[in-house]
């Protein structure tokens, strides 16, 4: 369990770890080919907000194989680059970073966070009635029947 990479921003456990830095080339890429003048801001953006989300634990990138202490999900940087872009671009220019980008984070944007679990009231799928759903505190496998035990930890139907 302490080698599980934790992000900063949403506190979730990071699988497949990709370092801010490969996301960053990628994106930088991008940046040169559609607002050109935005390169320097771009690069300030990115330094800016590595300094958030330092750990003392590191993970290794899937794709450099480099060891980082900046933790943070795919999704969660992919999310803050499309805030940090919309006041700068255009619709066109947005759409166009989503497209190549994404990761779905226009679909998930108002799931609870917690620590190694989150709470998300959806409906499951064969009914319509709430659940929790998320990763079980005790084995620590991803659930939809989480429920809260006597020592306030969610656990799954196996933990119970």
């Amino acid at each position: 369990m302490d080698r599980i990479p934790v992000c900063k921003v949403c506190l979730e456990p990071i699988s497949n770890f990709i370092c801010p830095d490969c996301l960053y080339k990628a994106i930088q890429q991008w940046v040169w080919k559609s607002c050109p003048a935005l390169v320097g801001r771009f690069k300030s953006f990115h330094k800016d907000f590595l300094q958030g989300v330092v750990s003392e634990k590191t993970a290794t990138c899937v794709v450099c194989k480099n060891e980082y202490y900046h933790m943070v999900c795919s999704y969660d940087y992919m999310k803050e680059v499309y805030s940090w872009l919309e006041g700068l671009v255009n619709e066109q220019t947005l759409k166009d970073f989503l497209r190549i980008f994404g990761l779905g984070f226009r679909r998930i944007d108002n799931r609870a966070r917690g620590w190694f679990f989150y709470r998300n009231r959806a409906p499951f799928p064969e009914n319509d009635t709430a659940i929790d759903m998320g990763f079980c505190e005790i084995c620590e496998n991803f659930s939809y029947m989480l429920k809260e035990d006597a020592s306030n930890q969610m656990v799954c139907e196996n933990c119970r």
